[in-house]
């Protein structure tokens, strides 16, 4: 273990002290020593031996909380440190104790009841700077990230799940950025859906929901604290009833996060198992099993995943058009609304992830799509986990990576030509498409 005394926010000001360690009137001092788009940390000053924790009394006021600060008992040099607004972090005398220990052994340090109990009495955005911190440069326990202000993402559960209830829209409150060192883009989803409900934005409901359950499945649900997965689950169904091709998403989710007591507790992962049996092998040709076939559902949409004795992997999507699960009138606004239905598949083995974009075009009574490719030689297992993308999330993206994305089975060009042709002419994903060489085939 290493003593690493560093800022933990990124802005940090020089200032002056008496004796008794209270900050002489702020001068005007350029934040970061004037580099104010670099992170504090990154600053020469810090790298210098001599650097400790301290806390300092404002220059003025009596009160008990103290300004987090970093002391260099080389030089005496003094930083306090900022918040996002150029204010001073102020904390409790203990708070700044508690951090200096942490510091002394970071970066694995070892907290106890009491240190935390301490910890979430420090303002959020003390909490936030020491977990991101923790997180780059160490290995910090998920359910550390729990001293987070989560009660503030309950609550903005709870205003979401009614306001989608009731169609009546409940204003949440502004998440900021606290949740981000624990789950990447939580919040930011969280605060896009309010604005879709309060908007009545059917599109940008679809893409805050799909943003949503993307978060969720990459990131790592241990971070949450459990009082939270009911709510959470509650809301992710509503969404689910308004896009069923978030099912497979939430079917993982679930499985990772389950409901206490609830009739899914058991759901399966939104993940196939597609190796042969090894007996496959071994037998005469009239005994040997031809195919072996994986099927996932959740709602409406099947994923097909079939591999051949010939060593060949066929994969496959529906979703049914005209059977009133959904009702056609339910599809078209939902299609509406991606404009271009387009499933992430990931192909994982033990050597890494490949990930292929499969299109859904219209096909007499279904809405779908399939490709096939010769099936890696070890074992792997399909993941379907990740929501489908839109013509607005393609639209992101550079033409290289798009047509990187296409690919060059003509096959699976064919079902792209097919599932752009309801989009305007002119429409930059159209175009890509379309610029491609011609295709054959199709399902």
């Amino acid at each position: 273990m290493t003593t690493m005394h560093l800022p933990l926010s990124d802005w940090v000001v020089r200032v002056t002290a008496d004796t008794t360690g209270r900050m002489r009137r702020l001068e005007t001092m350029p934040i970061n020593d004037g580099r104010v788009n670099a992170d504090a940390r990154a600053l020469v000053t810090f790298a210098a031996p001599g650097w400790q924790r301290r806390g300092l009394l404002p220059a003025e006021g009596g009160g008990a909380d103290v300004a987090l600060a970093l002391g260099n008992g080389l030089t005496g040099v003094l930083y306090i440190e900022l918040d996002d607004s150029g204010r001073p972090l102020m904390v409790d005398p203990e708070a700044v104790s508690l951090l200096g220990r942490l510091e002394d052994a970071w970066p694995d340090p070892v907290l106890t009841a009491a240190d935390r109990t301490l910890l979430r009495n420090t303002p959020p955005e003390v909490r936030t700077f020491l977990l991101d911190r923790l997180r780059v440069e160490g290995q910090p326990a998920a359910d550390l990230f729990h001293l987070l202000p989560w009660e503030q993402v309950e609550r903005t559960l709870a205003d979401l799940t009614l306001s989608l209830d009731t169609g009546r829209h409940i204003e949440t409150a502004n998440l900021g950025y606290w949740f981000a060192v624990a789950i990447p883009g939580l919040a930011g989803r969280l605060g896009q859906l309010d604005v879709a409900v309060e908007e009545a934005d059917r599109r940008l409901l679809r893409q805050a929901a799909a943003g949503l359950c993307r978060a969720l499945v990459t990131g790592d649900l241990a971070r949450i604290p459990p009082r939270l997965h009911d709510p959470l689950s509650g809301l992710l169904r509503r969404l689910e009833a308004r896009d069923p091709l978030l099912g497979l998403s939430i079917t993982s989710l679930e499985a990772r996060m389950p409901l206490r007591g609830g009739p899914d507790t058991a759901a399966p992962l939104a993940e196939l198992s597609t190796e042969l049996p090894p007996a496959m092998h071994g037998r005469m040709p009239h005994q040997q099993t031809r195919s072996v076939t994986h099927r996932l559902t959740r709602g409406p949409l099947v994923v097909t995943a079939t591999v051949t004795a010939g060593s060949m992997l066929w994969i496959s999507a529906d979703l049914p058009l005209n059977d009133g699960s959904p009702a056609d009138a339910d599809v078209g606004m939902l299609t509406e609304s991606y404009g271009v239905v387009v499933l992430p598949i990931a192909l994982i083995t033990a050597t890494g992830t490949t990930v292929r974009w499969l299109p859904l075009a219209k096909n007499r009574n279904t809405l779908g799509g399939g490709f096939s490719m010769a099936a890696p030689a070890v074992q792997f297992r399909v993941d379907v986990s990740s929501p489908p993308i839109g013509a607005d999330e393609l639209l992101t993206l550079s033409p290289e990576t798009l047509s990187s994305m296409i690919g060059t089975d003509p096959d699976l060009r064919a079902i792209w030509r097919r599932a752009v042709a309801a989009l305007p002419t002119d429409h930059p994903v159209r175009v890509v498409v379309e610029a491609g060489p011609p295709d054959v085939g199709g399902r």
